[in-house]
């Protein structure tokens, strides 16, 4: 059914003890006429929606912003317009602004092409590295992006980069400004994308599948994804009296007008039909139908309705459909219900040629399939709304909507859904006991564990945390305590707080994945890909945000839109890298993957685990799409893409994204909150989100040569790549020791390197040095063990409690972590035994094994 690895940078984040700052992200398009937060010299002011520097004053006139600052790992955005021609006129962006006499700058000349980056240390200023730009020009808007990931600086020009990775490693934490020199220029558009390695932005680190944006050598073949089904119908809502929604495009006065109409509520009062020769609100013809099976013919003259005529009729009622046809000749009028007429030449002469409109009278009422014809003039229209609009009618009275019809169960098709993946990275969290339960898919209670009970896994799960019991996937991820194995399994449930778990899959389906590995394999079943790669985070698709910086997953009716894998084609065939699996139905007849669609069921791009993108020369503006967070979706399914990992049983369009954490995080409450809608809808809804999940699939291609050699299509990658994941491991002896302490070897457990040494001497020392952002203390937790002193840079000390319950072979793990450190310099890490401890034994023992140092 429904069925990812993460790096150390996500664990350090969600789980750590200490946990880098990130500033939040900022916009600016001036358009309220301030420069809010910014600090300026004279000549800077805010005028036509624009930052403009308007005297030209010597080099380095500078606007800095004070709202925020930031060391590195963001994208400085701005838009900038030089109004000066020479080659010394200069206009560009500022970061890491410590004060007049220190900072970084990119400068480009208004004249000539050419671009400059700079350094400003100690009032001295010195070019790093010139090179042309394109784009620019007197008075030519342009854009820039500055790019910090670690020290290395990216620079693009209307998405060219024109400075690479060029090394700046002199100045940490500051702000952002703008700057001119010799120049009167204009700027716009400001923007700064922070945190890029948070994983709420950014989850993983170096080369993992999840990371690698697509490359410029991507070959597109077709994806083929067919729309997801949508009935759609003409609703009024209001339940008022005279309701009515007009057609403007044909006014006639002989004709034949159809529509299907359904009555969605019970009682004599409540009518619902079709309007004609209407002219205005307050004259117009209808024939109305009571879900009691009355119809009535009326006229509205100056305002005043009078009933014409009345009859019964069949084949109405509550919720049923029926077809109506109204037919004028002259001055008469013939209406029909289901073939059969109702009123015959009833004679109507009072209004001329006029509009064919809708009704509902104190009812909430559907329509569809309108059909007319001006027999005069043979001009025709038909309109059954599936398009999602109702194009040419306007809602003269009450509330009109295009949506679904409730009783199709096309209605209820997730446009989109979220497959929720239960992410629970808390190492030091109580161990569970997570127990066999067969329940699976079968609709059959996944609480209790199936007799006898068989504990499949010990894992730290917050004590306040409930999965209830459901029908979803559950795929879900472990951080175990030694902060570097991560456990994944489904379908995961926890029914009563501080109690055990259940889930079906035995450690051996989906073995331990090490955070330090390629993050590829994991517990979605139906391709074997990680539970955590690819889903979408809190903390993504806000407001302020350009839309996630890695690879989604995404799944389909494999039924519909896989590649047919039945015999002669072999179980192999099924899927593509980096998929190692299928459902195991795939290859079945009559309902494997493919069955239900002959496009796609020859089309061998389209496999379990294809890479799907919207290719490089689409423009995003050009998809029509109606809202923001749908736009940043855009952005990353063109530099990112999605993987398919699952089969969503239904036609739909899933996307993975992580179910509300053991910390009351939600990605769903947060999504309502920012966008006054909910991230799952259905089909049937027809809402702006809904409608832009379907120009979505449409856009949506399959990267064909995806490959381990070449992941994205290989070449140029479209974004910059996240910092390596390279975690240095150093064993004991790289510590400075003093006081007493003792070798332990592999006769007392399981230790890196295969020794670790021991101290229960109070005021011994292992002081360890390192330069890099974070450190790991790796130890022993043991019932022998005691409480430890750790400071970092000599700064204030932290107590961590080493006692454990009794083990028979002692196994080293991650006891302490720090981050958020300086970088590009020394620092060192003090463990000191306090002779203090918590254990019954009286023990006081502190083990010291190694250190993982993060750049």
């Amino acid at each position: 059914m429904f069925r990812v690895l993460i790096s150390l940078l996500t664990v350090i984040a969600l789980a750590a003890p200490f946990k880098a700052s990130f500033a939040a992200d900022y916009t600016e398009t001036f358009d309220s006429g301030v420069a809010q937060g910014w600090t300026a010299p004279a000549g800077w002011v805010v005028d036509g929606g624009t930052f403009h520097h308007n005297i030209v004053g010597g080099q380095a006139d500078i606007a800095v912003y004070g709202g925020g600052s930031w060391a590195t790992d963001f994208i400085y955005h701005a838009k900038i317009s030089n109004g000066f021609n020479n080659t010394g006129n200069l206009a560009g962006v500022v970061y890491n602004y410590q004060d007049t006499n220190n900072y970084y700058t990119v400068e480009f000349a208004a004249l000539g092409g050419t671009a400059y980056l700079n350094k400003v240390i100690g009032g001295t200023t010195t070019t790093v590295a010139s090179a042309s730009y394109p784009g620019g020009g007197p008075n030519v808007w342009f854009d820039v992006d500055v790019i910090r990931i670690g020290t290395g600086t990216t620079v693009k020009v209307n998405g060219t980069a024109v400075f690479n990775n060029v090394t700046q490693n002199e100045l940490g934490t500051g702000r952002i400004a703008l700057i001119t020199s010799f120049s009167d220029a204009r700027f716009d558009n400001v923007s700064l994308t922070g945190g890029l390695r948070d994983p709420m932005k950014w989850p993983f680190a170096g080369s993992s599948i999840w990371n690698m944006p697509i490359g410029g050598n991507a070959v597109y073949a077709p994806a083929n994804l067919p729309p997801i089904p949508f009935n759609g119908t003409h609703h009024s809502s209001a339940v008022g009296q005279a309701d009515i929604a007009v057609y403007g495009g044909i006014a006639a006065a002989n004709f034949t007008y159809h529509v299907r109409i359904s009555n969605g509520f019970s009682n004599a009062g409540n009518l619902a039909g079709a309007a004609y020769n209407y002219q205005n609100a307050s004259n117009y013809y209808a024939v109305e139908f009571s879900p009691m099976g009355m119809a009535q013919l009326i006229k509205v003259i100056g305002g005043t309705t009078t009933t014409v005529a009345t009859a019964p009729y069949s084949g109405g009622g509550q919720n049923v459909w029926f077809d109506v046809d109204v037919i004028r000749s002259g001055t008469s009028t013939t209406a029909k219900v289901n073939g059969v007429t109702v009123f015959n030449n009833v004679i109507q002469n009072e209004l001329g040629a006029g509009n064919i409109a809708l009704i509902t009278t104190f009812a909430d009422a559907r329509f569809d399939n309108v059909a007319f014809t001006d027999t005069g003039s043979g001009a025709s229209f038909s309109e059954n709304f599936d398009s999602g609009f109702a194009n040419g009618w306007t809602a003269a009275s009450g509330v009109w909507k295009v949506k679904g019809d409730p009783n199709d169960l096309n209605y209820f098709l997730g446009l989109p859904w979220v497959d929720l993946d239960i992410i629970v990275l808390t190492p030091t969290a109580p161990l569970t006991d997570i127990y066999f339960n067969s329940a699976a898919w079968t609709g059959a209670d996944r609480c209790p564990p199936d007799a006898p009970p068989t504990v499949l896994f010990n894992l730290p799960v917050p004590s306040n945390y409930i999965v209830p019991n459901g029908g979803g996937n559950n795929s879900s991820a472990f951080l175990k305590p030694d902060w570097r194995t991560l456990i994944q399994t489904q379908p995961f449930t926890r029914c009563v707080a501080g109690g055990p778990g259940t889930t079906l899959t035995a450690p051996s389906q989906f073995p331990p994945a090490d955070l330090y590995a390629d993050g590829i394999r994991g517990s979605h079943g139906g391709s074997g890909l990680s539970a955590i790669g690819g889903s979408l985070r809190v903390g993504e698709l806000r407001p302020t945000s350009q839309g996630p910086r890695h690879v989604l997953k995404v799944s389909f009716d494999s039924a519909q839109v896989l590649f047919n894998c039945q015999p002669p084609r072999t179980p192999a065939d099924c899927f593509r890298w980096p998929a190692n699996t299928a459902d195991d139905w795939a290859p079945s007849s009559p309902v494997g993957y493919g069955t239900d669609n002959p496009t796609n069921r020859d089309n061998p791009a389209m496999k379990m685990g294809a890479l799907l993108a919207i290719p490089a020369s689409v423009n995003l503006a050009t998809l029509g799409l109606e809202t923001t967070p749908a736009m940043q979706l855009a952005w990353t399914l063109q530099n990112y893409g999605a993987y398919i990992d699952d089969s969503s049983g239904i036609p739909s369009f899933v996307i993975g994204g992580e179910m509300d954490g053991p910390d009351g995080s939600s990605l769903q409450q947060q999504f309502q909150s920012d966008w006054g809608f909910p991230i799952m809808q259905f089909a049937g809804d027809n809402t702006s989100w809904s409608r832009d999940m379907q120009r979505l699939m449409a856009g949506l291609r399959v990267v064909d040569n995806n490959s381990p050699s070449s992941i994205g299509g290989g070449g140029t990658p479209r974004q910059p790549l996240a910092p390596p994941l390279a975690v240095t491991r150093s064993e004991e002896s790289a510590a400075t020791t003093t006081g007493s302490w003792t070798a332990f070897g592999s006769g007392t457990g399981t230790f890196s390197g295969g020794t670790m040494v021991a101290s229960n001497v109070t005021g011994s020392t292992a002081t360890f040095s390192f330069t890099g952002t974070a450190v790991s203390w790796i130890g022993v937790k043991c019932d022998s063990c005691g409480i430890a002193s750790v400071s970092i840079d000599g700064g204030s000390p932290t107590s961590v409690d080493t006692t454990a319950g009794p083990a028979g072979s002692l196994t080293s793990e991650a006891v302490f972590y720090a981050s958020g450190l300086a970088t590009g310099v020394s620092h060192t890490i003090a463990i000191s035994v306090t002779g203090t401890t918590t254990s019954p034994s009286g023990g006081t023992n502190i083990a010291v094994d190694a250190f993982d140092v993060m750049p």
